[in-house]
């Protein structure tokens, strides 16, 4: 009696199996995009961050943090690794300069000013 039922049992790999080409066939279907579909979408994206951005800036919440931010630079509080995020493989305070233009940032534990510069090569 059992070898009766044995076709009512699913099999994984068959059903596996049948998902993939099943999924393989509907993607066949679809068009890939072309050049100029791609640079529509990047420009679209590239607007819609834009848009993105400028309704941030316009908020008065995010001023704020901001002018926070920056005043927590200055003073040496933070370092710009917490707020900026690099794609870069290696990215250090001399690099980043603490945010200031000279090159001289804060050691955050003794607050004393700090040549970054020093010991890079030019």
């Amino acid at each position: 009696m059992e070898d009766d039922e044995s076709h009512l049992i699913p099999d994984a790999r068959g059903d596996a199996a049948d998902a993939v080409r099943m999924y393989l066939r509907e993607a066949g279907r679809v068009s890939l995009l072309t050049r100029q579909g791609e640079l529509d979408v990047a420009r679209r994206i590239e607007r819609g961050q834009l848009n993105m951005l400028k309704a941030l800036s316009r908020s008065p919440v995010v001023v704020r943090e901001l002018s926070r931010l920056h005043m927590e630079l200055i003073h040496g509080e933070i370092s710009i690794q917490e707020i900026v995020t690099s794609h870069q493989d290696e990215w250090t305070e001399s690099k980043a300069h603490l945010g200031s233009p000279d090159g001289v940032g804060r050691d955050r534990a003794s607050g004393q000013g700090v040549d970054e510069t020093e010991g890079e090569e030019q």
